[in-house]
């Protein structure tokens, strides 16, 4: 308000000077409330804090000569929830509370008579208080004293009430509701004496003190808070929910509503049971719309409590209307009985009592008095007219009770009350403060974040601190972070970071009291020891060799774990290397020592359809002797499938993986027969006595064996070998080298070769070489020869700028 008047105070012009300060101010002042928007919600929790289903009540009822007197003791908790008001948890601190208590009490008219016919009761509001709690203020107590006369019962009622409100800010955020309620019924003897009443007459069956709505306000940032609607079940229905209500069929209706189960996610069964608390409606004669507080039972036992429904029922009689009234007269006294019947159609169907008319001249009333006067049975007819105008005429059925009060005996008045906790003998609704608690803290102060951090780089699994550098200036810090971050909110100024996978990255912060939010932004990177495949699940065919690519800063950090012998793996450099020989589905692990973090490599090996591929298929030897056949392609093929047969007993023979080791015990011509799948290959096994040697010197640069009838047994590192379908052909590299080989021919004849190329030859091939040096050589001599007048005109050149450059010096 000081800020505004300084405004006008300023724009008005009565200012003495107008400076730059003055200018600086108002754009401060604009600055500081543009953005702040205030808050009023109104909220209706229609909540009974003292019915018979309330939680935490306590009552005692201590009878007298003419009064019964009844103490209540209360607590109730109630959530922001119950309240309505739970999306205003982070504003509970800095909001004022408003909240309207109304005390709604049906008494039992029959009480000592049991034998009555009339059971009408009626259903009063007795009193209505209003408690206010400013912003940050925690608590207050009041105390609260009315009384009334409540002529249809005839009895006198003193009430005093004494109402703790506390607003609880702890992490179960609500308010705390407690009190003492004492209430004593004074009983008009006058009047009940005819009756028969006891001390019971006129107690309570229903209601208690009711938080019927709350009004609260607060401010915040422009577009920070959002109001929410508070949700009702409701029931529609074609009964009439105007004038014409009635309780039970509506309790009847909802009990068997199976969409109101619906609603509460409760399965229906036989044990259940609806109470409705109360009925609200402003004007039973323009709205056929009822709002009311419902408690659901299971085997007697309340489940579900206070739940708020809307009842709309059939449209409003608006046409002429005639309701029926059984009535029992205890006086002779003719206007005391008017009086009770109008206090009585007045608080049942929400009627002001002058607008209710017994009117006199009517031929039918007027008779009707004569026939009451002679205490014969009597219909009394009161008019009111509806808001449309038409006509609601009241039938009252008065009979007459055996023993009746005198026509001069009447009601009694206030002066000839006397309440034994009161001395206060008339009619009051007083309300006093009795404690309150102090305004703690300050008013909002709007502000901006500062953070050690604005944006920033960090790798994953890198913890790091955030400091909020004005963080315990805040109300209550809210953060928000993106699905890649773990953040732990360490205190007001303290935020812990921990990046849990690679890209960009966010927290936000904000406060009920900040100018805006912040945001600060991560880039995410690998940590040091991440690592990832460019596959994690092959199919490879067996033998094979397969290669997947390891992308990593710290490829010795990377660990293989390989539980299984038959898979072959590496790593060489940044790549994985597997071979496997075998058909199965196997898995590999590579584990970070840094990060601690493992990867599963998934590997499906299936069969590469090889043909069997073995380095011999002709094989002479001595008798006894071992000897060696080896399956070239062993780690491509699969080795069940494999089976060897010899064609005689004479040979013997085993398998280890690629080698197949076998003898033979006699002389002469023998065959293995080697089977793959459907693939057969044979091998011819000469067995001779004796191999015998040779020693064979050639100058041919090429030599051919037939493959049929030659083995191969050594050859050096000088000789090319090339195998077509019927030949051996042997290439000797370098004529200027020795080649040599060693054979075994069908005869058992082993022949030591020795290669030497022919003189010849070497000198043709060395004479191309040298043809080659010499016109390396001649270039060479060519490019020196051109470099000497271009070295010698270089330095001719050299000598005369020196010169030049002398003598300008001297």
């Amino acid at each position: 308000m000081l800020k505004i008047l300084k405004l006008l105070f300023i724009i008005s012009g009565t200012a003495p000077t107008v400076t730059n300060i003055i200018d600086t101010e108002i754009i401060n002042i604009f600055k500081q409330d543009f953005n702040i928007q205030e808050h009023e919600l109104k909220k209706e929790p229609m909540y009974f804090l003292t019915n018979k289903y309330s939680n935490g009540i306590k009552e005692e009822v201590e009878y007298q000569k003419n009064s019964s007197i009844t103490t209540t003791t209360f607590d109730n908790f109630l959530t922001l929830k119950e309240l309505e008001l739970e999306h205003i948890e982070d504003f509970w601190f800095d909001s004022d509370l408003d909240l309207h208590f109304t005390n709604i009490i049906q008494r039992d008219s029959n009480e000592g008579n049991k034998n009555s016919y009339f059971y009408e009761t009626i259903t009063k509001e007795t009193f209505n208080l209003n408690i206010k709690l400013d912003k940050r203020q925690e608590y207050k107590k009041i105390q609260h004293e009315s009384s009334y006369h409540d002529k249809w019962n005839d009895v006198f009622v003193y009430s005093k009430l004494n109402l703790e409100v506390r607003k609880i800010y702890g992490e179960n955020k609500g308010l705390q509701i407690s009190g003492i309620v004492q209430e004593e019924v004074y009983f008009d003897s006058k009047v009940l004496n005819f009756k028969g009443y006891n001390q019971k007459y006129a107690k309570k069956i229903s209601g208690g003190l009711f938080l019927k709505n709350i009004k609260t306000n607060f401010i915040s940032r422009k577009d920070f808070f959002e109001d929410t609607n508070e949700e009702y079940y409701v029931m529609k229905t074609n009964l009439p929910t105007d004038y014409r209500a009635s309780l039970y069929n509506l309790e009847k209706t909802l009990k068997y509503d199976e969409n109101f189960y619906r609603y509460l996610g409760i399965t229906k069964n036989s044990y259940h049971d609806v109470n409705i608390n109360a009925l609200f409606n402003d004007s039973y004669f323009q709205n056929n719309k009822i709002f009311a507080t419902v408690d659901l039972f299971e085997k007697s036992k309340v489940i579900k409590k206070n739940i708020k429904i809307i009842i709309i029922g059939a449209e409003i009689n608006n046409k002429d209307d005639l309701i029926n009234i059984d009535y029992k007269s205890n006086l002779k006294n003719l206007d005391e009985e008017h009086n009770r019947i109008k206090y009585y159609l007045s608080n049942k169907y929400l009627i002001p009592e002058k607008k209710i008319k017994f009117n006199l001249d009517d031929i039918d009333n007027s008779n009707a008095i004569k026939k009451f006067e002679n205490s014969i049975k009597s219909e009394f007819k009161y008019e009111y007219i509806k808001p449309s105008g038409a006509k609601l005429i009241f039938k009252v059925h008065v009979s007459h009770a055996y023993k009746k009060g005198e026509e001069n005996i009447i009601v009694s008045k206030w002066n000839e009350i006397k309440f034994s906790k009161t001395d206060k003998n008339y009619e009051f609704n007083n309300q006093i403060v009795l404690d309150q608690s102090k305004i703690q803290g300050e008013e909002l102060e709007f502000k901006n974040f500062e953070t050690s951090i604005e944006k920033t780089t960090i790798r994953r699994t890198e913890i790091q601190n955030i400091f909020i550098l004005n963080g315990s200036k805040f109300r209550n810090i809210k953060i928000k972070n993106s699905d890649n971050l773990k953040v732990k909110f360490e205190n007001k100024n303290i935020i812990k970071i921990e990046a849990l996978s690679e890209g960009n990255a966010y927290i936000k912060l904000d406060s009920i009291d900040a100018k805006e939010s912040k945001i600060i932004e991560f880039n995410v990177i690998k940590a040091l020891g991440d690592f990832s495949l460019d596959k994690e699940e092959i199919e490879m065919s067996k033998g094979e060799t397969e290669i997947i690519d390891i992308e990593t800063d710290y490829i010795e950090g990377i660990e293989l774990i390989n539980k299984n012998k038959n898979v072959n793996a590496k790593i060489i450099d940044k790549e994985l290397s597997i071979t496997i020989n075998k058909l199965g589905y196997y898995e590999l692990e590579l584990f970070s020592k840094l990060t601690l973090e493992s990867k599963i490599v998934k590997i499906n090996v299936v069969d590469n359809n090889a043909l069997l591929e073995l380095n011999k298929h002709f094989i002479v030897s001595e008798i006894n002797s071992q000897n060696n056949l080896i399956i070239s392609n062993y780690e491509k093929i699969d080795s069940d499938f494999l089976n060897i047969t010899a064609n005689s007993d004479e040979i013997l023979f085993t398998r280890t993986d690629s080698e197949i080791v076998f003898i033979a015990k006699s002389y002469g011509d023998f065959n293995l027969k080697i089977k793959y799948k459907d693939q057969i290959e044979i091998v011819n096994i000469k067995i001779v006595k004796e191999i015998s040697e040779k020693n064979v010197f050639t100058n041919k640069k090429e030599l051919t064996f037939d493959r049929s009838s030659t083995d191969i047994l050594f050859m050096n590192e000088n000789l090319e070998l090339t195998k077509t379908k019927q030949d051996f052909i042997l290439k000797l590299l370098d004529l200027n080298s020795i080649g040599y080989i060693e054979v075994l021919n069908t005869d058992g004849e082993k022949s030591k070769i020795t290669i030497k190329a022919d003189q010849k030859d070497i000198n043709n091939e060395n004479g191309k070489d040298k043809t080659k040096e010499d016109k390396n050589k001649n270039i060479t001599k060519i490019l020196a020869i051109s470099l000497i007048p271009i070295t010698l005109g270089t330095s001719i050149l050299f000598f005369f700028v020196l010169k030049k450059l002398n003598k300008k010096q001297n």
